[in-house]
């Protein structure tokens, strides 16, 4: 018994002993309760999407709604009575209305300050119709093609007038009759001063070149005997289509560029080169290393450099919309269905499909870069959808998107 009790005492006091000799001793702060230790959360998902109202009061027709090349800017025309309208300059990115654009040379307009300028009659637009509204690249300079009804029974012949504001001060600074028969599609700015547009006349058409801040004319070419479009600038290219045939001009030295014919489209097509009258968009990749030309419902891309035609894709469908060259995307309805698709031009798939609540739901504007896009609501206001990439996620309910702006009507 003695003997029991003297070893249970021996191994008693020597467990502490043999514990540090196997594990090791501990600091007397490593002895303490140790807190839990919470994991950092991990950080949440980037939303697909940012959706705002913007309360521009506006049909968000053809007509009606025209962004600007970044997406940061758009003119937005107001109807303010049945026969009169306004242009208002909005800020896209920050979300209203920045101030009305003059109806008459010498001051400008002041900013937009929340208060409805009921007696401003001198941004108020009488008998005029806006055909196109281009903003300068740097945001200069903002140019419109209008056609003007004379009041009276002597003036029932409309005319055409070009009008151009400073953007800075809303101030008119140009009125320019340079010619007739402006196409919209043929109407953009080459640089932050310079627009280039299309003009017909008895003997033939011509390509303009003005200068917005001086009104000064210049033609790249003139009275040419045959039909032309041209949409776009890149690289100091502007691409045209003349009869069969694709051409470019660089707008600063006046040389052209001639690119190989394509060759026969597909049996049962009805014609194998690009028809001014079927070419309804013409550009230039975001690198300036292609050229496509959207001919009915074919995309036809030829090598820039090389001016060597390339390939002839089907799009698959003849509603082709807009044109997001850096993004590598052009927006296009199906006919007959309730979605409009942004589709990636080398693939020919869908990246982005947006469900439509009804069939006359247009898509009014698109950045460059497709990571901003204009839906007009039904209550004349405009849905802004603003991504934090190009806008290839998938499946978008427009409905939903609208759900999700509740709340962010700004103007």
């Amino acid at each position: 018994m003695l003997n029991r009790t003297l070893q249970f005492l021996f191994f008693y006091v020597s467990m502490p002993f043999l514990a540090t000799f196997c594990f090791g001793q501990e600091d007397e702060k490593h002895l303490k309760p140790r807190p839990v230790q919470l994991k950092d959360a991990a950080p949440a998902a980037e939303p697909a999407f940012r959706a705002r109202v913007l309360d521009t009061r506006s049909n968000g027709d053809l007509h009606d709604f025209f962004m600007s090349d970044d997406g940061q800017f758009a003119i937005c025309v107001e109807p303010h009575t049945e026969e009169t309208a306004r242009y208002a300059l909005w800020n896209l990115g920050e979300g209203k209305l920045v101030r009305y654009l003059a109806t008459k040379e010498g001051d400008g307009t002041k900013a937009y300050d929340g208060v409805v300028e009921a007696t401003a009659v001198e941004t108020v637009f009488a008998q005029r119709r806006v055909r196109r509204i281009a903003l300068a690249p740097d945001g200069g300079f903002i140019a419109a093609l209008t056609i003007y009804y004379d009041i009276g029974p002597e003036h029932q012949k409309p005319r055409e007038e070009i009008l151009v504001w400073e953007s800075s001060t809303g101030k008119l600074i140009q009125r320019l009759i340079t010619g007739t028969g402006h196409h919209p599609h043929t109407f953009f700015f080459v640089d932050s001063n310079n627009i280039v547009t299309k003009a017909h006349s008895p003997d033939g058409i011509s390509l303009e070149l003005i200068d917005v801040s001086t009104g000064v004319v210049d033609y790249l070419f003139k009275n040419v005997k045959t039909e032309m479009y041209a949409r776009s600038v890149r690289k100091e290219l502007i691409p045209y289509t003349a009869s069969r045939s694709v051409f470019a001009i660089n707008w600063k030295t006046k040389e052209r560029v001639d690119y190989e014919n394509a060759p026969s489209v597909p049996p049962g097509a009805s014609s194998s080169g690009p028809r001014s009258s079927d070419t309804r968009h013409l550009w230039y990749s975001e690198d300036g290393g292609f050229l496509y030309a959207r001919v009915g419902s074919h995309l036809l891309t030829w090598d820039a450099h090389s001016t060597r035609f390339l390939r002839r894709n089907r799009l698959g469908a003849e509603n082709l919309l807009l044109v997001a060259d850096e993004a590598g995307l052009v927006a296009r309805r199906r006919p007959g269905k309730r979605t409009l698709e942004l589709i990636d031009i080398e693939t020919d798939n869908a990246v982005t499909t947006l469900m439509l609540p009804y069939h006359r739901v247009r898509l009014a504007g698109m950045s460059q870069d497709a990571k901003r896009l204009a839906v007009p609501t039904n209550d004349r206001k405009m849905l802004i959808l603003d991504f934090p990439s190009a806008s290839r996620i998938g499946v978008i309910s427009i409905i939903d998107a609208a759900k999700h702006a509740k709340g962010m009507t700004l103007r």
